[in-house]
């Protein structure tokens, strides 16, 4: 698993590691059940901290996206590229349900945010 950290950029580099290992899993470069290198492997080939690799592992667990098995290691979970697109799908509910909220709050009705997002749908389509 080739992982890059740019320290230059803004994302975080525990947030740097999660996209990576979700998108090497999503195109396959990682397969179901891919056991991936030890905290401390990660951390010493990045050269970074140790926490950062375990926050990154912690939260690509949350995601189900890996799975940790007591002192066996880290492995890529059976169900990971199912997971990755509900993970997804459920973020880009909770901003849509924001998004609506927001513009009922500013008083549009529900045919002109309708008739908004079909706009817009199709200026995004090009």
């Amino acid at each position: 698993m080739e992982i890059e950290i740019d320290r230059d950029n803004i994302v975080p580099v525990y947030e740097q590691i999660v996209k990576q290992v979700t998108r090497a899993v999503q195109y396959g470069a990682l397969p179901s059940g891919h056991l991936l290198p030890s905290i401390r492997q990660l951390a010493g080939d990045l050269m970074i901290n140790q926490n950062t690799v375990a926050k990154a592992y912690k939260l690509l667990e949350a995601n189900r996206v890996i799975i940790t098995r007591d002192r066996r290691g880290a492995f890529v979970h059976d169900n990971a590229k199912n997971n990755i697109t509900e993970n997804k799908l459920s973020g880009a509910r909770d901003k849509i349900d924001e998004l609506l909220r927001t513009m009922r709050d500013d008083g549009l009705k529900d045919v002109e945010i309708r008739s908004l997002l079909e706009k817009q749908l199709e200026l995004i389509k090009g």
